[in-house]
């Protein structure tokens, strides 16, 4: 009675009443329809190269460490710009809308983006469908596309890299199929389901890829899919991966059925594999690059300056769905009623900031951070994810420990091929989840289904604007070099 008590006075203190965002259906139609759809951009191979030539060499990185970084990507991977003109001349960016489930199994429409090389069906290699990394804006996705000429409205004026960066993937002979997730894009009207609820976010793109049928048949291109289906992802965009190959291994086979797909490989990239055993102990530990770094981190800055947006973005996502969207038990006052928000009309909570529709990535961030520093939380000294959340959060026994250990993807049978590939040392999603992801599944599958590879941070260099220096990439900056370490097991 006393901890009711507790919480109840809690919830009082931290302003979240129950039913302040209804989750109701947003559409009628089952998942997978296409409802809409719009040409959005169209990317030569110039501009292609040019966003190549931008990702792997960003602004006042040094021409020194910019060669280095090419002649690098060409040595290991065989990989240079002149690859993107080889096969064809451009790629098509789609933006669509479709139906799919939301955590609570009610209908929604969501938005997504496809990339369609300008190659006839026959010389398609097969259809990619990727999960990006965590963005905790809803407009920094995949369908609000840079070169849009007809921007949607639920992008805010802003776009995003990933039509150029996948369309470089797109460009070798593949479709890559892109959700922009519940909660994001066009459906901005809840929190969402972030890596906690991945069973979600794989559903989301197990649909995208029907209504990508449905879309080719439509723009008089093909009235089928390629054949070859790979699935990929990166950073929290990895385990939606391993978790659509799980489901497409069991019941979700009908998927693979009904689309005339083979699953040929899923391809997870620095993924949250391992919440329970890698990323919280992480987040809870005050860590640092001295003694033996258990968890591999390149840079205790990077580390601190993630923890507390993570972290924080788990548990709103956990109280928003789980816990009829009382916070009380989750965050510390302090910390969760962001007191630097109320510069910010409506004083938003921390919770609030994360379903805020019009708020960019760099605003949320910093409100994160400043609301974190009053806890007594300090991203290089005492960066324990601990100073901002209750105790009860990290007890064995916890509602929230089971959640995490349930949306784990580690230690599963997979009869299909895997590829992990990982950082050396990575600050943001420690390579203990990719570790463990490949010892618990090749326990249970064998040698011949799961591989993985490392990538070596110290071959590539971008600039750093806080220490005004060229530095050793860390997660934030390595997708691009990862997805081309990866573009060989796309085959």
């Amino acid at each position: 009675m006393k901890n009711l008590f507790i919480a109840i006075l809690l919830s009082l203190l931290l302003g979240c009443g129950a039913g302040k965002y209804p989750i109701t259906d947003t559409t009628k139609n089952p998942p997978g329809t296409l409802e809409k759809h719009f040409l959005s951009a169209t990317n030569d191979v110039r501009r292609l190269k040019e966003s190549f030539a931008y990702k792997t060499c960003p602004d006042k990185t040094s021409d020194d460490n910019c060669k280095k970084n090419w002649a690098n990507l060409l040595e290991t991977y065989g990989f240079s710009s002149t690859k993107i003109s080889e096969l064809t001349d451009k790629v098509q960016a789609y933006r669509i809308i479709y139906s799919t489930p939301g955590a609570h199994n009610e209908y929604r429409s969501v938005s997504g983006g496809i990339l369609i090389p300008n190659l006839s069906m026959d010389k398609i290699k097969g259809v990619i469908l990727y999960y990006h990394p965590t963005d905790v804006s809803k407009h920094h996705i995949p369908s609000c596309f840079k070169y849009d000429s007809n921007l949607p409205s639920y992008c805010q004026g802003n776009t995003s890299y990933y039509g150029e960066e996948l369309g470089i993937i797109a460009s070798q002979g593949y479709i890559v199929v892109m959700p922009d997730y519940v909660g994001q894009g066009y459906d901005y009207s809840v929190i969402h389901p972030y890596i906690l609820y991945p069973e979600v976010n794989a559903q989301s793109g197990l649909n995208m890829l029907t209504a990508t049928k449905a879309l080719l048949s439509e723009i008089n291109f093909s009235n089928n899919l390629p054949k070859n289906l790979y699935i990929s992802g990166f950073s929290e965009g990895a385990s939606y991966a391993l978790w659509t190959s799980k489901l497409l291994q069991g019941t979700s086979a009908n998927i693979l059925i009904n689309n005339g797909l083979t699953l040929k490989n899923t391809i997870g990239i620095s993924g949250a594999y391992d919440l329970k055993n890698a990323q919280l102990p992480m987040a809870a530990e005050n860590i640092s690059t001295d003694g033996e770094n258990p968890y591999h981190i390149l840079n205790t800055y990077n580390a601190g300056i993630a923890k507390p947006i993570l972290v924080s973005y788990a548990l709103s996502a956990y109280g928003f769905y789980d816990l009829n969207q009382e916070y009380g038990t989750l965050m510390r006052p302090e910390f969760f009623n962001c007191p630097t928000c109320n510069l910010i009309e409506g004083k938003p909570t921390i919770a609030d900031l994360f379903n805020a529709a019009n708020l960019k990535d760099d605003v949320i961030k910093k409100h994160i951070l400043a609301a974190a520093a009053t806890t007594g939380y300090v991203i290089n000294k005492n960066n324990s994810a601990r100073a901002l959340i209750f105790d009860n959060i990290l007890d064995e026994n916890s509602s929230f420990s089971n959640k995490l250990i349930n949306a784990g993807i580690n230690n599963w049978k997979s009869t299909s091929p895997i590829s992990l590939f990982y950082l050396n040392k990575d600050s943001v999603v420690t390579n203990l989840n990719s570790i463990n992801a490949y010892n618990g599944i090749k326990a249970l599958s064998g040698d011949n289904i799961i591989k993985f590879q490392t990538i070596d941070n110290s071959k590539f260099y971008y600039f750093n604007d806080f220490t005004n220096r060229d530095e050793i990439i860390d997660h934030s900056q390595s997708e691009i070099f990862s997805l081309i370490a990866a573009l060989s097991d796309f085959k």
